[in-house]
């Protein structure tokens, strides 16, 4: 069948043919402009002809729901370039230095930190390029007061180019929350402490009153005795016996004044300052200290030092719980054994443990919470003043530790002194 030509058809040109071409590349250029511009989340929405029509669609994807996301977050959000300057800031990072974000963005970000944390800054700030890093920082919006803040830094790559990224906390509740529990902690300790000082006060006062009034009472009513008896004109003899009992009395009453000094002394002491001790010194100067009493009760003392370095305590606190500790071991040796008292020091996880024990009387567990009150005695066939392990106690209380006794009646006793590390 022959092939019948359209009369009205008239071939193209050559030049109709570039237009067409270039008509083509135009709608190719749009299209790959507006794929990229969805990739990259610059638009927000597309219009677009549809049989006349121009309809709208809006963007969520993924890259729209974070930008939402950064812009509402309750922590400040910032990228940065190399050289430290800020390419993008969020709301709420404009809120934290109180600067609008015209004048936050396209500025360097160390000038909203502290001075004395810029070194800190530029060392975080290269290691954020290498790895993720966070620190704490405290930002300088003037002209209010600082603000605490935690920073971490990651690297972001964004349209093919690598930003830092930072999340800025705002730390300042937390801070201000730390310093009430501290000032709580504090205000705690601090009310313990009185109560601890108004029950010794009390105690003080009645064994001072009841203490001290006994030898008074006795001296004066053997200076009564002692003038009836030089006017009667009783023998030289006779006079002695009752001055010699005015003395015993006179010197009782000085040994109470002394413990009661004693006790007042450990109580200005127990804010005495830490320092690092040599304790090994201390407790050879102990040693040197009771000699005499070592030699005549011929006791023998052992030191286990352990692997403990250093302690950091008061040194005047510590000789005196080592020296009670010691001196009593000593006191109250049994007479059936040469005495030996073993002193050791260990070093634990938490605390130092100094630990004193020996082979002498024992004593009693069910007499444990007299052991530790001021005057309490629980051996009266020897000298003392009933001071010693109360010192002991309320330095070591004081200084958050605790000490405890293990004990068995004619067998020894070990005193055990925790002392905290901090």
């Amino acid at each position: 069948m022959p092939l019948e030509l359209n009369q009205n058809y008239a071939p193209k040109s050559s030049q109709d043919y570039e237009k067409e071409l270039a008509d083509l590349r135009y709608q190719l250029q749009v299209a790959e402009d507006t794929i990229d511009a969805i990739r990259t989340g610059s638009v927000d929405a597309l219009a677009i002809q549809d049989n006349g029509v121009t309809k709208i669609f809006t963007l969520e994807g993924a890259e729209q729901t974070y930008r939402i996301l950064v812009e509402n977050m309750s922590e400040g959000a910032v990228t940065l370039n190399q050289e430290g300057l800020i390419l993008y800031a969020n709301a709420h990072f404009a809120q934290l230095v109180q600067l609008p974000l015209s004048e936050v963005i396209g500025t360097p970000f160390h000038r909203f930190l502290y001075r004395e944390y810029l070194p800190m800054f530029e060392q975080v700030f290269t290691q954020g390029w290498q790895q993720p890093t966070k620190k704490e920082f405290i930002l300088q919006p003037l002209p209010e007061e600082a603000v605490h803040v935690y920073i971490s830094l990651t690297t972001i790559e964004s349209k093919g180019d690598k930003v830092l990224g930072l999340i800025i906390t705002n730390l300042s509740e937390q801070k201000e929350l730390e310093r009430l529990t501290q000032a709580k902690e504090e205000l705690f300790a601090n009310n313990q402490a009185l109560l601890r000082t108004n029950n010794d006060l009390d105690t003080f006062v009645y064994t001072a009153s009841h203490d001290l009034k006994s030898p008074i009472i006795n001296i004066e009513g053997l200076m009564g005795v002692l003038e009836e008896m030089i006017q009667e004109g009783d023998s030289l003899e006779d006079i002695q016996a009752v001055i010699t009992r005015i003395t015993s009395s006179i010197s009782r009453f000085k040994n109470i004044i002394l413990n009661l000094t004693e006790i007042a002394k450990v109580q200005k002491n127990f804010s005495s300052q830490a320092e690092i001790i040599n304790y090994q010194e201390i407790i050879e100067d102990v040693k040197v200290g009771l000699k005499e009493a070592i030699l005549q009760s011929q006791t023998k003392v052992i030191v286990h030092l352990s692997d403990c370095q250093e302690l950091q305590f008061s040194k005047k606190n510590f000789q005196s719980i080592v020296y009670n500790l010691v001196s009593n071991a000593i006191k109250y040796a049994s007479p059936e054994r040469s005495p030996i008292v073993v002193i050791s020091l260990e070093k634990r996880t938490d605390y130092v443990m100094l630990a004193v024990q020996d082979n002498g009387l024992g004593i009693d567990l069910k007499y444990e919470e007299k052991l530790f009150t001021m005057f309490e005695r629980l051996h009266n066939h020897v000298e003392g003043s009933g001071v010693g392990l109360y010192i002991v106690k309320r330095i070591i209380d004081n200084a958050g530790g605790k000490i405890t006794v293990e004990s068995e009646v004619g067998k020894g006793s070990t005193f055990k002194v925790y002392f905290p590390l901090f």
